[in-house]
């Protein structure tokens, strides 16, 4: 093989690699970068920004983005000033009203999102589910100034689930599932996505007002389980705002990851990474392989013509 076949392979390996990146890039949740933790890493204070491994919430920035005055100017008319859980609630009891449940035509995982315009869709009577709703939730809490995230939850046995954590300065970080108004607790206290993943009994689903709350999910799905005994995952908050710093520069999204080694991409991005890291082995063996050459052609050996 001779030096022009050898770049003309290597450029067209690489040509296949970045054919496949673009795909993979295009498709929903598999452009992500996972960063494992341990619990501990997700339990910091806010103050009111707060970082977890290398994904950052920049609270005091999200909280008088302009991109984000839709989402401030719909809490302020319909929660004021309130706080934590409370705000929280109010949230989901607007969405409740005015979000049916349903297939959304958009998410924040895909590529083309839009919050604003996705967000003002849905309070004029787009259906959403629970993607819809912790985002919404999420960064019209972040818009004013409230410490939260989204949060993905992977069971060990049934299907997964997206909530949102908010701080509350009574109750520090709680679970919140915005489709029914619900927060999760051992029987004595509200708890977080970490002490719920630590805990080993069954977890009860506190509604904070029956009176909207729809049935199903956090508050009767699981009913005498665990849901938080799988991988609990956070996407970083730009996924779902937008805005500000963006964690992976490549791909699209990063996620912390704490509990199971599990994390469900997909068959066809799955086959796309392991063809993207074939084709890097490639061409590292063809770049060692053209090196080799070189250096016996100046101890003046002779060269296999393959």
């Amino acid at each position: 093989m001779n030096l022009r076949v050898s770049c003309l392979l290597f450029l067209a390996i690489l040509f296949v690699a970045g054919a496949q990146l673009s795909i993979l890039k295009y498709l929903n949740y598999s452009s992500s970068l996972l960063e494992w933790v341990e619990p501990d890493t997700v339990s910091a204070v806010p103050n009111p920004n707060f970082q977890m491994a290398d994904i950052r919430w920049d609270v005091e920035y999200f909280g008088t983005a302009a991109e984000l005055q839709d989402f401030r100017n719909f809490f302020h008319s319909e929660c004021g000033s309130l706080d934590g859980i409370k705000a929280a609630s109010c949230l989901s009891e607007a969405f409740i009203r005015r979000i049916p449940f349903g297939e959304p035509s958009d998410e924040m995982f895909q590529a083309d999102f839009l919050p604003a315009k996705s967000f003002r869709e849905h309070l004029n009577g787009k259906p959403g589910h629970c993607v819809t709703y912790s985002a919404m939730t999420a960064t019209s809490l972040l818009s004013v100034g409230i410490p939260a995230r989204f949060v993905q939850i992977i069971p060990k046995e049934k299907s997964g689930h997206n909530v949102i954590e908010v701080w509350d300065k009574e109750y520090g970080w709680v679970v919140f599932d915005p489709l029914n108004d619900s927060l999760i607790s051992d029987g004595k206290r509200y708890m977080s996505a970490a002490e719920a993943h630590e805990f080993k009994g069954s977890l009860i689903a506190v509604r904070v007002n029956s009176e909207i709350s729809r049935s199903g999910y956090l508050a009767e799905n699981y009913t005498g389980e665990n849901p938080f005994d799988g991988a609990i995952t956070y996407p970083e908050p730009w996924l779902y705002c937008r805005i500000g710093n963006k964690e992976s520069v490549i791909f699209r999204g990063s996620f912390v990851v704490f509990g199971e080694r599990r994390f469900e991409i997909g068959t066809f991005q799955s086959i796309l990474r392991v063809g993207i890291t074939i084709c890097i082995l490639l061409s590292v063996i063809l770049l060692k392989l053209a090196l080799f050459r070189r250096i016996q052609r100046r101890k003046g050996l002779r060269v296999p013509t393959w």
